[in-house]
């Protein structure tokens, strides 16, 4: 008796352990009776949601990470085919893309708590690159501060865009290193300008006044500046060009107009050979 009281408890541990490893489905309805959304399990943990309209076409299906709520949500249209994709990378960061009805790329980019951040790539139907967007979100504002257009053939109009161009190697070495910025001004040819490049800035620049910003005076359509990094890996410097252009308009009045161009850049840090002291700054910009 007891021998079998032993494989009955052992049985009933095997089911109990079983049903932890099983898929559940838990399924809602409209009112009209149609499906309305699909809800998988697996250990408890929520794995995906298929989202029906009242037609019962399918309409949308959310994948749940481990690590965050959400990890990829993908659109689909009436005819079934994908539209759109979202992929949450962490709590504030996620990617987005959209195709149209033949499956080409026509949007994609990075956002930063649902806004537009960073370079957003645009394509005709063809799925050919025709401009580029960088997105800032700032004071609660998501615009665009720089634009690059470019021809079928994939190279820049130049005329009809405005950016930022770096004049430094994407790879630098450990320490110091110099490069120049080039950028069209907003206001005026003379206006003072000052570039302004921040470290561990966020996207939504929020904590700027927490963060090292180094600003770098220039007069012209380009100017000097300078980086200096002490940790190896790919690092993120973002910051803004900063115009001021102050007239006196009477004795008692001054006329004062500012402008900025957000930006930010990516490099990779790796070490300093043993031939190069660690002082050493090293020199990519342009000299005059």
């Amino acid at each position: 008796m007891k021998k079998l009281t032993k494989i009955c408890l052992c049985l009933l541990l095997l089911i109990l352990v079983a049903s932890c490893f099983k898929e559940k489905i838990e399924v809602e309805y409209y009112e009209n009776g149609s499906l309305k959304l699909e809800n998988y399990y697996l250990k408890n943990e929520k794995q995906k949601t298929i989202v029906f309209n009242q037609e019962g076409l399918k309409q949308r299906v959310i994948y749940y990470g481990k690590s965050t709520v959400i990890d990829t949500i993908f659109v689909y249209s009436s005819a079934g085919k994908i539209v759109s994709f979202f992929t949450q990378n962490s709590a504030s960061h996620s990617f987005y893309e959209k195709v149209n009805s033949k499956g080409n790329v026509v949007e994609r980019g990075n956002l930063f708590k649902g806004s537009r951040v960073g370079w957003w790539c645009y394509y005709n139907e063809l799925g050919i690159k025709i401009e580029e967007r960088y997105f800032v979100l700032k004071t609660g504002k998501n615009e665009y501060s720089q634009h690059i257009k470019y021809d079928p053939h994939g190279k820049v109009k130049e005329e009809e865009s405005n950016y930022v161009k770096f004049i430094i190697p994407d790879t630098l070495y450990m320490g110091r290193s110099t490069g120049t910025l080039v950028f069209k001004k907003i206001l005026e040819k003379n206006t003072d300008t000052n570039i302004c490049l921040g470290y561990n800035l966020k996207p939504d620049y929020s904590n700027i006044a927490e963060s090292k910003v180094d600003t770098f005076y220039s007069s012209n359509n380009d100017g000097f500046f300078g980086v200096d990094f002490e940790v190896l890996g790919q690092q993120t410097i973002r910051g803004f060009v900063y115009e001021i252009d102050m007239k006196k308009t009477s004795d008692t009045t001054l006329s004062i107009r500012e402008a900025e161009k957000c930006f930010e850049k990516t490099f990779f840090i790796i070490p300093r050979p043993d031939s190069i002291p660690k002082d050493k700054v090293m020199h990519y910009h342009i000299k005059k």
